[in-house]
């Protein structure tokens, strides 16, 4: 009960406020540099897009990706996502 009621108060502020990436000016070139030497890194990913309330990246199929088996590993649409 007491949790439902400190929930209240958020319920009127919009997604897009609550939600908010960041509150400073980034650009993709510093995204993609703080992520040299990463995960992001070693699996190619890279930032592609960037909104006040998004931020996108793409990440090649290959053989750092792969199963065994072919198709694409959990773990690497875990680290994209």
């Amino acid at each position: 009960e007491a949790a439902s009621e400190s929930i209240k108060p958020f319920a009127r502020k919009s997604l897009r406020t609550l939600f908010r990436i960041c509150s400073w000016v980034v650009t993709l070139e510093e995204i993609n540099s703080r992520a040299r030497q990463s995960l992001c890194d070693h699996l190619a990913i890279e930032f592609i897009g960037i909104g006040d309330n998004y931020l996108s990246a793409s990440m090649p199929v290959d053989t750092r990706t792969m199963q065994p088996m072919g198709i694409l590993h959990g773990g690497a649409t875990c680290a994209l996502a």
